[in-house]
C-alpha cells in the first residue's frame, strides 16, 4: 500500500506540473492526491500494530513510543516541506520528497522480519534470536 500511495503522489506531481484547461487532468490530480493520502494514512495506522509485534515485552512501550514519535515529527515537518511548492520552480519538490520517503520506507520495511503466526518475544535475547532466525530464512529463500 505504501508503494501505491507513493506512486499516486508521483503521478499527482506530474499532473500538477501540466498546465492544461482539461477538466480530466485537473480532476485526475485531485483523485491521485486523495488516493495517495488515503494509502499513507492507512499505513501510518499499521505502524502501531507492527511495531508492537517487533519489540520484545521488555521494551515494547519504548519501541512503540519511538515509532509514534518519528511519525509525529514527520507529520509536523510536512507543512514546511509543502511550503516549498510556493517557491518559483519548486512546485514538484514537496511531492517528490513525499514520494521518495514513501518508496524508501516501503523498501526498508521489506528487511524487517515477518511476524505472522509468530509468538511475541518476551526478552531482548529472544528477539535477537527471532531476528537471526528470520534473516536466515529470508536469505535461504524460505520466506517470499
Amino acid at each position: 500500500m505504501m508503494y501505491l500511495g507513493s506512486t499516486a503522489l508521483f503521478l499527482f506531481m506530474l499532473t500538477a506540473q501540466i498546465e492544461s484547461d482539461s477538466i480530466f487532468i485537473q480532476e485526475s490530480g485531485k483523485w491521485l492526491a486523495f488516493f495517495g493520502k488515503f494509502c499513507i494514512s492507512a499505513v501510518f495506522n499499521n505502524i502501531f500494530i507492527y511495531a508492537s509485534e517487533l519489540y520484545p515485552t521488555e521494551i515494547r512501550t519504548v519501541g512503540v513510543g519511538f515509532a509514534s514519535m518519528v511519525g509525529r515529527v514527520s507529520g509536523a515537518m510536512s507543512p514546511f516541506v509543502l511550503a516549498l511548492q510556493d517557491k518559483p520552480g519548486l512546485g514538484w519538490l514537496p511531492y517528490t520528497i513525499f514520494g521518495i520517503s514513501g518508496f524508501s520506507s516501503a523498501t526498508l520495511l521489506l528487511k524487517l522480519p515477518e511476524t505472522n503466526n509468530a509468538n511475541l518475544t518476551e526478552t531482548i535475547d529472544e528477539a535477537e534470536e527471532f531476528y537471526k532466525t528470520s534473516a536466515k530464512k529470508a536469505s535461504s529463500g524460505l520466506l517470499l
